[in-house]
């Protein structure tokens, strides 16, 4: 599966960026599990890699939007 770029991921919602989330784990999950030091071949890295990639910058999309809401919240008080 092709994951968003980093740019991309602000067409999605919080929900559809977790569902990625979720299945880059899976699959990362899974690669880890199926491949040592010894054994994991280029492409297996490679892909391991990219989803980290993914796994970080998705984090960053999410706190970033987290930080923004927080911000309306506060800047939404009437002070009294």
């Amino acid at each position: 599966m092709q994951f968003p770029k980093r740019d991309d991921l602000k067409t999605f919602s919080v929900a559809g960026i977790n569902d990625f989330i979720n299945k880059a784990s899976e699959e990362l999950n899974g690669l880890t599990a199926s491949a040592t030091p010894e054994t994991v071949t280029d492409d297996q890295l490679a892909r391991m890699e990219e989803l980290n990639t993914f796994l970080t910058a998705s984090a960053a999309e999410l706190s970033e939007r987290d930080d923004k809401a927080q911000r309306f919240t506060a800047a939404s008080v009437v002070p009294t």
